[in-house]
């Protein structure tokens, strides 16, 4: 499979992506990050991250589940 560097565009598109594996986006590994279709360090990510949620006009985060139900005490 090609691997093509491939970003949702915003509009439309965004409602209906196709699908991620079809546009060659593979899952990062351990200690990497998958930041708008391209793998990262974990680091590079919370950079990325923190700068969406710092510039936004209505910051919201969404975390996922591993998040809000994998915790352990």
């Amino acid at each position: 499979m090609q691997k093509v560097d491939y970003p949702v565009l915003a509009g439309p598109e965004g409602y209906l992506p196709p699908s991620a594996a079809s546009m060659g986006v593979v899952l990062p590994d351990k200690g990497e990050a998958l930041v708008e279709g391209k793998i990262v360090t974990e680091e590079e990510a919370m950079e990325v991250i923190a700068d969406k949620l710092l510039s936004a006009k209505n910051p919201t985060f969404f975390p996922g589940p591993l998040i809000l139900w994998a915790w352990n005490e």
